[in-house]
């Protein structure tokens, strides 16, 4: 009867693991899906901000959403894809130090309203910013799985 009652423990601890599994299986290719590069050709962040830019001056605030997007690239990233106004990037440094320079970036555009969370599960990380300041709004996403050296980095201006 004891031994039933192991084989039943058993079982359920098997389940419950396979579920677990499972649902990182799903959660990573639902990742890979989303953060897929695209067909475009991979520019080196040093070739973008190398690029001579245009700023639109005003005795105003400054509206950050007409900022160009060099002054968004974390200088140790390589721009992956673009799409409208998102940006992607991924880059091998530390998602803290990463994290820190976006908020140094987000607090010199004079935004009004910032939030920053970060969160570190199990060493998956999902650091969340944003930036409002009247209609203009920054939101920077920076994650990395605890698998892999690679932090995900995405940009919706």
């Amino acid at each position: 009867m004891n031994n039933f009652r192991l084989l039943i423990v058993l079982f359920a601890i098997l389940s419950f693991l396979v579920y677990v599994q499972s649902q990182r299986i799903a959660l990573r290719k639902e990742k890979q899906m989303h953060l897929s590069p695209s067909p475009t050709p991979k520019i080196q962040s040093e070739q973008i901000r190398s690029s001579p830019t245009q700023v639109k001056t005003s005795p105003t605030q400054p509206d950050p959403t007409q900022e160009t997007a060099d002054t968004l690239i974390y200088p140790n990233a390589e721009k992956q894809s673009s799409s409208g106004n998102s940006l992607f990037l991924k880059s091998q440094d530390d998602p803290d130090r990463i994290t820190d320079w976006y908020k140094e970036q987000i607090a010199g555009l004079g935004m009004k309203t910032k939030t920053f969370v970060k969160t570190n599960e199990n060493g998956n990380i999902l650091n969340k910013l944003v930036g409002v300041n009247g209609a203009s709004s920054i939101r920077v996403e920076i994650t990395k799985n605890a698998m892999q050296n690679t932090v995900w980095i995405t940009i919706v201006r």
